[in-house]
């Protein structure tokens, strides 16, 4: 099963309202997993310099990657 995921830094906060700075749309198999290589492998290209990305959004897709990747390019 593929997902397609957004994850962001959230940086501020005004009330209820968070306000993101950094994001990152992205699909992976294994959302949790790759969550937690993002934020602990430094090495990482685009995101191993912040350690606190959150996962804002997972939408289900099917097994097939060019589905999920289609819906990447559209977020």
């Amino acid at each position: 099963m593929f997902y397609t995921e957004a994850i962001a830094v959230n940086n501020n906060a005004i009330g209820l309202i968070q306000i993101c700075f950094r994001y990152y749309i992205r699909y992976s198999q294994d959302s949790w997993n790759r969550l937690i290589q993002h934020n602990d492998n430094p090495l990482v290209k685009n995101t191993g310099k912040t350690k606190d990305w959150e996962l804002k959004a997972v939408f289900q897709v099917n097994e097939n990657s060019s589905e999920a990747m289609k819906i990447e390019k559209h977020i």
